[in-house]
């Protein structure tokens, strides 16, 4: 009898990892490290080591941190005791290092500023930008603008050279804060109470510094402006 190959294969099939498969990753490799001691074998030490370079510090990538409570980057100058674990988020930038010569690592280092590779300047333009945003997305009467929507989403949405990545949404977003255009505020998430919400408005146009475009574009007509046909109508009384 002639060999006939089966229809179904007995290769299985590879699944792609998800979003929640590098975090996992990522939780386990931070709660390893969290248990070393100097008790901790080197082997082990160093695997460890090399698992958080790979998740946190991938080759060619500068990597940024950035302390934030409420959606809102903690000033620089601010007392380290201002931000704290359990009430703020722990945010990472990797910015990639284009043409710079990586410092081998057997090489001395000496503490310097964080100016080697300098993250991109947000211009006026930029802020102004995501301000006009916000206002365009506050015109659908939502009760409230989330903020993580709002970055994720809809600025995703827009066609400006730093809406294209993560990194030069939240940028942008946080130096339209710190400027004074935009402005965070909590407010209670009833399927987490212990969670709540952190949404975005538009700081109002007599107290915000960001020049905004009007948000009441008029609709031209045909015919002369009606201040001039008040004037002439009103030598017919």
């Amino acid at each position: 009898m002639p060999y006939q190959s089966s229809t179904t294969s007995s290769t299985p099939s590879l699944e792609v990892p998800t979003i929640r498969d590098r975090e996992e990753r990522m939780e386990r490799a931070l709660d390893l490290l969290r248990s070393t001691s100097d008790a901790t074998p080197p082997d082990q030490a160093m695997q460890i080591v090399s698992e958080l370079r790979m998740l946190f510090a991938p080759s060619g990538y500068r990597p940024t941190v950035q302390l934030e409570e409420e959606g809102r980057k903690k000033r620089a100058t601010a007392a380290e005791t201002n931000w704290r674990f359990d009430r703020g988020e722990i945010v990472i930038f990797h910015e990639p290092i284009n043409g710079l010569e990586l410092v081998p690592a057997a090489a001395e280092v000496k503490p310097s500023p964080r100016s080697t590779v300098a993250a991109p300047l947000v211009s006026d333009e930029d802020v102004r930008q995501c301000c006009e945003a916000l206002a365009e997305a506050e015109k659908a009467g939502k009760h409230f603008i989330g903020y993580k929507w709002f970055r994720d989403l809809a600025l995703a949405g827009l066609r400006y050279p730093w809406a294209a990545t993560a990194e030069g949404r939240a940028r942008v977003l946080k130096e339209a804060i710190d400027r004074g255009g935009i402005e965070t505020r909590k407010i209670p998430n009833p399927t987490a109470p212990m969670h709540p919400t952190t949404t975005v408005r538009l700081v109002p146009r007599e107290l915000s510094p960001v020049k905004v475009k009007s948000r009441f574009n008029p609709v031209p007509i045909q015919g002369e402006p009606a201040s001039v046909t008040i004037l002439r109508d009103r030598g017919s009384y």
